[in-house]
């Protein structure tokens, strides 16, 4: 029991906040999905005059208007997540050999 706790404070298992990469990997481009939605249905919607979308225009506003604070969330997962995913790879502890493969995919998008 004393070894195990050892290996998970010291960070070995490579962790990311109690989360796997893979989860982290999720992450980012879903952040990024949800603000091009955002911004898709804003442009749309933003000749609707109907009182009942404006409660949807205002909240379609919020994530336009931290658009750029979510796009340093996504920034500095991308930075963070890759190494962790290799050093996973390396110590068997990712899930598949996949993970590296696909996110890289992902990142030359």
């Amino acid at each position: 029991a004393v070894h195990d706790h050892h290996r998970e404070s010291s960070g070995i298992n490579a962790e990311y906040g109690g989360y796997k990469p893979t989860t982290i990997v999720g992450m980012v481009p879903t952040l990024y999905c949800t603000m091009q939605a955002a911004s898709f249905l804003l442009n749309m919607l933003k000749d609707c005059t109907s009182p009942s979308w404006s409660t949807m225009k205002a909240q379609l506003s919020k994530v336009r208007e931290n658009q750029q604070k979510l796009l340093r969330v996504v920034a500095t997962g991308e930075i963070f997540i890759m190494p962790l995913v290799i050093l996973q790879l390396f110590t068997g502890q990712s899930g598949s050999i996949l993970t590296p493969l696909v996110y890289y995919q992902f990142l030359m998008l």
